[in-house]
This record gives structure tokens, sequence and C-alpha cells, in this order.
């Protein structure tokens, strides 16, 4: 992810995403259309720019109540459409969802009565949204008094019941207290992508076309949130055993290819573990290898002169993840033993089969 640091407050770094540079072009955009004036237009780029800082405010609220939990912040990332807190994990405990969820749009309500406070204390607390035309920079409640209801506008937003706004979380965790945390998400995830159907229609309808990709934006995150969770769920759950194929065919270093295409094209086994004569597994055939060896037409090409030596073992009580990230390292499969008999194989397709099936 392309981003530029621009800031870093309690350890934990402010960056902006490249795509925040269309801030601008809108700006210029909004200025030329309604032919404002060069100080008006600075003036609303500073509007624009204040509620930014205002956004970082939110995040960093999501933020430090997360550490009070022991959990870190990675990074926040201001984009055109908001900002986002990334958390190294999320809070598993209804409690600690919720108040870290909840803490971002109570520092949008923080912000707007401080705003509102101060315009009472000076006398100016009368506001009222101005046309861009009539914003006078030299007028204190100009600035604040926008200022104060997109901090309302942000708060009553963020509480929509929505993945990935901070409503969809809280809904999330308040369901969580009476049901297990991956059925509470599936229902926040439904709920939210009726809103986001809402959004579309309501924004295709009214030609806001900004409503209408708000609501995409939505609905793709619902679904996300709760296939991430999904995914979660199953590498921590999920051992070898789970996914092991224990009918396999053994290929020998003495067989050719003709042998290893034949048994290919049934179907059913895409990668195979070669053995020598006393059953030690030497290496293993990718369905690259295969792909190729069918593309030259060298059925006669012994196994033994293309294979990959790239070959292991994993225990039957592997955990997913693990058997993720050895199939990461440009291994196609893996031999599965118990008690160090080998029972069976996992190779690359089985696992996406797997995770296809269960998301």
């Amino acid at each position: 992810m392309k981003t530029l640091q621009i800031a870093k407050f309690f350890g934990i770094p402010v960056k902006l995403h490249y795509s925040f540079a269309f801030i601008f072009l809108y700006i210029a955009y909004i200025s030329y259309t309604y032919k404002l004036t060069f100080d008006n237009a600075i003036f609303l780029s500073a509007i624009i720019l204040t509620m930014f800082v205002c956004v970082v405010l939110h995040e960093y609220g999501h933020a430090l109540v997360a550490l009070k939990f022991g959990i870190k912040t990675e990074d926040i990332i201001l984009s055109p459409i908001g900002g986002v807190a990334r958390l190294y994990r999320n809070p598993e405990k209804p409690k600690e969802e919720f108040l870290i969820a909840i803490a971002g749009p109570l520092v949008n309500v923080a912000i707007a009565l401080l705003l509102f406070l101060t315009l009472w204390i000076i006398g100016q607390s009368d506001i009222g949204l101005e046309s861009l035309n009539d914003l006078q920079y030299f007028k204190i409640s100009d600035f604040l008094g926008p200022l104060i209801y997109i901090n309302v506008i942000l708060f009553l937003f963020n509480l929509a019941p929505a993945f990935p706004m901070d409503g969809g979380r809280i809904l999330r965790a308040l369901l969580s207290i009476k049901m297990d945390r991956l059925k509470a998400t599936k229902i926040a995830s439904i709920i939210g992508r009726v809103l986001a159907v809402v959004f579309i229609i309501l924004g295709l309808y009214t030609s806001n076309y900004i409503w209408a990709f708000i609501g995409v934006f939505i609905f793709t995150m619902a679904r996300v949130e709760y296939q991430q969770l999904v995914m979660s769920k199953l590498m921590k759950e999920t051992v070898a055993t789970d996914l092991v194929r224990r009918s396999f065919t053994k290929i020998y270093h003495s067989d050719d290819y003709g042998r290893v295409i034949e048994i290919y094209k049934r179907g059913v086994e895409k990668n195979f573990l070669v053995f020598d004569q006393d059953d030690f597994i030497l290496g293993s055939i990718p369905e690259l290898f295969i792909k190729k060896t069918i593309k030259e037409k060298d059925l006669m090409m012994p196994v033994v002169s293309r294979m990959s030596q790239q070959v292991t073992t994993i225990s039957n009580f592997t955990m997913l993840d693990e058997i993720i990230k050895t199939l990461k390292q440009g291994i196609a499969i893996v031999g599965v033993t118990e008690r160090d008999v080998l029972i069976g194989v996992i190779d690359r397709n089985i696992v996406m089969d797997f995770m296809k099936m269960r998301t």
C-alpha cells in the first residue's frame, strides 16, 4: 500500500494514502464550479483539511482505547473517504470491541461540543450553514460552524450498523453477548449489506453518486469482514487431519511422465509425491511440471529428470495456518504423518477447495 507518513503520536504513525491527492482536485473542482474567490477557496481548503484532523482524532480514539486492552495499532491511514486505524489484532471480547468501536464516534461528539462551547463563549453560537460564496474567512463561526456539523455527521454516519463503520462493530459486540462471534458477525454483515443496498438505490435515485459509491463499498466490506472472521476461525480450528487425502498415488522415481499424466487426467490428484524403491520420499511433482510436460508431449520423460526436490512432511496435528505458510514456500504438496508414519497428503488444491467450501 503506497502511503506517506506525515506524523506520529503515541508511537502510532499517521499516513496519507496516495489517493488522498484527489482531495485537492475535489477542492479545485468545487472552487471552479461555485466560482469561489481565492480567499474563499483557501478558506474551504482549511475547513476540509481540518475535517481530516477530526478524522485522525476519531481514529486515535479507537487506537488509544485499544491500547488499554493491550492491542497495538500499526498505523492510521487517511484516504479521501476517511481514515482507518489498523489494529494488529481484532478484539475478541464483546466489551473490548464495543468500547474500542464507540470511542471514535464519541471523540466526534466531544469535538462538536468543544467547538460549540467555544462559539458560545465568544457569543457566536448562532450558527447556520452559509453558502460557499458567503463564507467569511475572518469570521470564526463560519470556520467552526461547518466543523460542528461535520463532526455530528461523522458521529451519526459511523454509527450506521454496517461494516466497516463503527456501528457494525458495535452491533456485533452487542450480538456477541448472546451468541458466538461468527454468528453475530454474519447477522451484522447481512444488516450491513441491506443498508448498503439502500444507500445504492438512494444514491442512484437522487443522482447523489457518492452515496451509491459508499453503498458499494459497504456492501463489499461487509462480506469481507465476515469472510475474514470465518478464515480466522478456520485457521485456529482446522488441523491437517481435517484436510488430509488418505487415498493417494505413489509415484516412483523409475516411473515416466506417461503414468503421471494418466492419473492427472482423471481429475482427482493434481500434485504428487515421488518415492524411491524403499518408499522414502525423494521429491514432488507440482501440477505446473505436469502441464509443461503435456505441452511438450514428452510422455516418456523419466519422473526423476523433472521433479522438485522441495518436499516436506507435517504431523497430523499441524494447524491450517502453518500448512498454508509451508505451501507458500514453493511447495505444492506435503506428506502428512501420524507417529512418523505417512498417512496421506495435502496439496494446494485441497486447501483451496476446503477454504472455498467453508467461506
